[in-house]
């Protein structure tokens, strides 16, 4: 407590500063040992804590107190020192345990500590141990934690199960989220195209194939040249990151080069992408490859991306769509494909023109869905965007093949295409994720595009009020669950379920210059709403 001369608060320290450390042990005054299932445990859930299964167990405070976290009884694990224990938000006191000694629930339950009380600790703590991390802690006393473990006197399990727990461990930041802000899983966007960063919000003047030919094309061609590449490719992953993406799935470029720099970016910025080299051998004027061009440069993107050894950057098969490719340059990469067991992208069933062409392209297919069924391009990882003009034949072909539509509900919108009856593709069973295509889309922040999938979803319903609207619980859900099963990592990402990597986006509505406000009484429920329909990078 802070008195209002800090005299009181300056005797109290002194006082306890003079009591003899309450133990059982001789234990160095630098000694951090670490102990697996130890859990910090706070009234009132504000600071339940647990450290990648290690938590703190030994520390001389200041004060001369020795402070102590204990584990849970149900962790079953044996404890030699000391627990702490509090009787009021001003002091916190030690109790003395025998080693192999246990707590009972009782015990534990008086054992927790306020969130007051853990604030005192955590800032007693650091002041003792100056700024410096658990982990750092951890390694700096190694050697001493190594020395006392060989002189106590502990049973040879126990000294067993600790002498593990002294293996040098990896860094780690740890995190305290503050009150009022809160933790989301991070966006996954199942539809970017990555070159075309530059022209977002740009060229949304006319549909679909005529915008292809006037923007995208003469913008992707430059990217032949690496030095014209690398500063935008750097801005893409920069922008994709800050605005919550933490899993995307990349269109590049036909060039092999720029592929691979756009995957070693990735993986240097840790953003987990799918990263595909664009294969188009046909019906475009001059930016085009051959069928053996696109073939090799494929295998050799696959190879570096390989090579990385890193498992958040993967290659992904990327036909740019049918009428970019002939038949047989689609065929060989479905046996590519199946071959190496790799995920497919491309696009379907987008603009109604673009539907005409493909019947006029592959007249011997029953539809655009079945161009890529012959082709072996239509599995279980494959991701096809849009799909906003599928049949039900077509639907039918999806689920039997398990395979997924990323709804771009922003690109579908401003390239006048068409809009995804995203309820009905759930009620058949078909997988769905969002993307943001950008630059169809002209952002490529994927709050943005949970915005517009409830807009289009309302959209439709007022027109057909059959067609439910989709509820911003459930457009968040396609942001993040969504994707993780078309990404088909429905057991790794998507949500905090035990198990799962840790990609979360750290939420803050109350930052500088926050665009929503908060108010007194505010529920993280309410918080989260406004975050999604209100919030932007300034957030994350």
């Amino acid at each position: 407590p802070v008195t209002s001369d800090g005299s009181k608060e300056q005797e109290e320290t002194s006082t306890m500063a003079d009591q003899e450390p309450t133990t059982t042990q001789s234990i160095p005054a630098t000694l951090w040992t670490v102990y697996r299932g130890a859990v910090v445990h706070c009234k009132e859930d504000v600071h339940t804590l647990q450290v990648l299964e290690y938590a703190l167990l030994v520390v001389h405070a200041p004060s001369g107190r020795i402070v102590c976290l204990a584990p849970h009884p149900r962790a079953s694990l044996p404890l030699s020192g000391a627990i702490i224990t509090s009787t009021s938000s001003s002091a916190i006191h030690t109790v003395p345990l025998e080693s192999s000694a246990s707590l009972s629930e009782s015990e534990w339950n008086s054992s927790i500590l306020s969130a007051c009380e853990y604030q005192t600790l955590l800032t007693e703590l650091k002041a003792f141990c100056g700024n410096i991390s658990l982990s750092d802690g951890v390694k700096a006393a190694q050697q001493d934690a190594r020395e006392w473990l060989s002189n106590v006197s502990l049973s040879p399990t126990d000294k067993e199960k600790i002498a593990g727990e002294l293996a040098p461990i990896p860094a780690v930041q740890i995190v305290t989220v503050p009150r009022g802000c809160f933790l989301v899983p991070g966006f996954i966007d199942t539809h970017v195209h990555a070159p075309q960063y530059q022209n977002a919000g740009l060229g949304t003047d006319l549909p679909l194939l005529p915008w292809l030919e006037k923007y995208t094309f003469p913008v992707e061609k430059q990217f032949a040249d690496l030095e014209y590449a690398r500063p935008r490719y750097e801005k893409f992953v920069q922008r994709v990151l800050q605005n919550g993406t933490t899993c995307a799935v990349a269109f590049a470029t036909i060039h092999a080069e720029a592929t691979n720099l756009l995957a070693d970016i990735c993986h240097h910025r840790g953003l987990r992408c799918f990263v595909g080299k664009v294969n188009m051998n046909t019906n475009s004027k001059d930016y085009v490859e051959t069928t053996e061009e696109s073939m090799a440069s494929t295998r050799a993107v696959l190879a570096h991306i390989r090579s990385l050894n890193d498992d958040i950057v993967q290659p992904i098969v990327t036909p740019r769509f049918a009428p970019s490719c002939t038949a047989d340059l689609l065929g060989r990469l479905g046996k590519l494909a199946a071959e190496e067991n790799l995920p497919i992208q491309s696009h379907i069933n987008e603009n109604k023109d673009e539907i005409k062409w493909v019947a006029e392209l592959f007249p011997e297919s029953k539809s655009y869905t079945d161009v890529y069924e012959q082709s072996g391009l239509l599995t279980e990882r494959t991701i096809m965007a849009h799909g906003c003009h599928c049949t039900a034949a077509e639907h039918e072909l999806f689920l039997s093949r398990k395979a997924g539509i990323s709804h771009c509900p922003n690109s579908n919108f401003t390239l006048n295409s068409g809009i995804l009856a995203v309820r009905t593709l759930w009620e058949k069973g078909i997988k769905v994720g969002l993307g943001t295509d950008g630059s169809g889309g002209y952002s490529f922040s994927m709050l943005n595009s949970i915005r517009n999938a409830i807009i289009a979803s309302s959209t439709l319903n007022i027109h057909d009020p059959s067609l439910k609207s989709i509820t911003y619980v459930e457009a968040f859900g396609l942001a993040t669950l969504g994707g993780a099963d078309l990404v088909c990592m429905r057991d790794e990402l998507g949500n905090f379920a035990a198990g799962k990597f840790f990609d979360a986006l750290l939420v803050n509505p109350h930052v500088d210059h926050s665009p929503f406000d908060v108010f007194p009484g505010d529920s993280v429920g309410n918080l989260f709403q406004r975050f999604l329909f209100n919030g932007d990078d300034r957030n994350i």
